[in-house]
Order: structure tokens, then sequence, then C-alpha cells
């Protein structure tokens, strides 16, 4: 088992968590079934679930236990032989029973650690790791909730290495924090998606922070944007179409996330073989719309 937390920012509900969770897997594994279940109630009152996934070519299924309190989520994954599954659910729940919710200050330590980085940034020898410095002291601010400072190290992380990732998607986080209009964001995400135009997981994470910040129709007015901006670049724009069209059949725009999912299926047969994972996804989709 491992533990995990989400903290709560604009995901506020267990039901918007699990939504968010089922989509971002479902990107990756189309096939995946997911079952939920009532498991053990706490004396607390605080909200508890049990999900269990199914995945080909696992070699077992996944289980979730998920409780909701006032701040924040946890949740714990189990992965069980099948001959033990029932003992080690119980265990699950165990945990999920016992389990006591606390508040911790980590603001000391943060900004010891920045203080760290402050102090190493000098020692450094390339552009690059002076570059990754500078956005792991964004990181800390940004934790800390100190925005414009934070901002200040992106920016100087980009301006030493201008295809750092992180810094960029640590501004574009920062932006959805400050509830930036998306006039204002034009800029910031085409240079995002200007790093890596044809990579699916750059389009996954920004389609991720605009479903975070409950933002849906700027996700579909920037997923168009890139993907005409990119019509020269086959890769590039079945990539922007293809996750446009997940996020249309989400907010069940069907017959728009159809004409999407074809559009990348065409720009995809220009530069990859027919036996190419992506068609799998593109059709198991296609008859989910047709269901």
């Amino acid at each position: 088992m491992y533990l995990n937390l989400f903290h709560k920012e604009e995901i506020k509900t267990l039901e918007e968590l699990i939504k968010l969770q089922e989509k971002n897997t479902k990107a990756h594994f189309p096939k995946a079934i997911f079952k939920y279940s009532q498991t053990i109630k706490r004396a607390d009152g605080a909200k508890t679930l049990l999900r269990t996934i199914f995945i080909d070519g696992y070699p077992t299924e996944e289980y979730t236990g998920f409780i909701e309190f006032k701040d924040f989520f946890v949740f714990i994954v189990l992965f069980s032989p099948k001959e033990l599954i029932r003992k080690n659910i119980r265990k699950l729940e165990n945990i999920l029973e016992r389990i006591i919710p606390g508040r911790m200050d980590q603001s000391p330590a943060l900004n010891s650690k920045l203080k760290e980085f402050e102090a190493s940034y000098n020692d450094l020898d390339t552009n690059k790791n002076k570059s990754e410095n500078l956005t792991k002291q964004g990181d800390i601010l940004a934790s800390l909730k100190r925005y414009e400072e934070a901002n200040f190290k992106y920016d100087k992380a980009i301006k030493i290495l201008e295809t750092n990732y992180g810094a960029f998607k640590g501004k574009l986080r920062i932006a959805f924090l400050i509830k930036t209009t998306r006039k204002d964001l034009v800029e910031l995400v085409e240079k995002f998606c200007e790093l890596e135009p044809t990579n699916p997981t750059l389009a996954t994470e920004l389609l991720e922070l605009f479903s975070i910040f409950k933002r849906s129709s700027d996700a579909v007015y920037f997923l168009r944007h890139e993907a005409n901006k990119y019509k020269n670049n086959s890769e590039a724009f079945g990539n922007f179409n293809y996750h446009l069209g997940l996020l249309l059949l989400d907010l069940k725009r069907n017959s728009s996330a159809e004409k999407h999912l074809l559009i990348a299926k065409s720009a995809f047969r220009e530069v990859f073989q027919k036996d190419h994972i992506i068609f799998k996804y593109i059709d198991k989709n296609l008859k989910k719309i047709k269901k």
C-alpha cells in the first residue's frame, strides 16, 4: 500500500476528485473499469469510499480507500495477490478507520529548504543546473503562497534555460491560483505549448490544470487555438485535436468530440504506423460516442 494526500483547492468534494482521477486514468488506459463500494464508517463522520480499478495488463486489480477531511483528501492505494485480497482489504479498512487528520506548519521547513537552494546556487556549474535550482526555489515560494517572488524565480529560470518545462508549469499554476483572465493567459499558454507541441503529456497536464480550476470553456478555447496554430505539423495538430476531443466528450458535447477525434485520427495517419496505440484509444472513444 502507499498513501497520498490531495489538498483542497479548487477540487472541493470527493466526487470531484474521483471524477478527475478517473478521467486521467482513462486517458492512459481507455479500457479501465471502475467499481465503487461503501466501506467502513468513521467515528468522526468523515466520508469514506472504496474503489476498484480493473486494468488490462496489471497483475492485480488496484484498490483505493478514500477519506475526505475538512481541508484535504487521503487516499491509500493497495495492490495484493488475489489469494490475500480479503485479508489485505481488511488491513486497508483498518487504516481508513484509525487514521487521524492533523495540521502541520510547513513554513519553517520550506524556508529552510529555500535557503539551502539559494546558498548552493552560485556553486552550480551549468545553466541547466542553475535553472533547475531556481525552479525549485519558485516551487517552494509558490507553496508558501509568495506568488510574486515565485514568478520572479521562474522567469529567471526561463531566462537561463528557455525550455524549462517545470518553470513554465509553475507559472501556469500560479496564474490559475490568482484567477488570471483568459486574455492574460494567452501568451503563457502559447509559450508552454511551444515547448513540446507533439508531447501528449504536455496536453494532458494542461487539461488537468484547467480541469482542477474548473475552467473547461477556457480549455476548449486554448486547445482549439493551439490545434489551428499547428495545422502544418501533423503530430502536434493531432495531439491538440485528440485532447480537445477527450475534453468535449467529457463535457458531453459528443458531436463536436467526434469531429475532433476524427481530425486527430486523420492527422496521426500521416505520421504514425497503423498499429500505433493512439488509434486504439481514438477508436475506443469513438465507439463510446456511438453508444
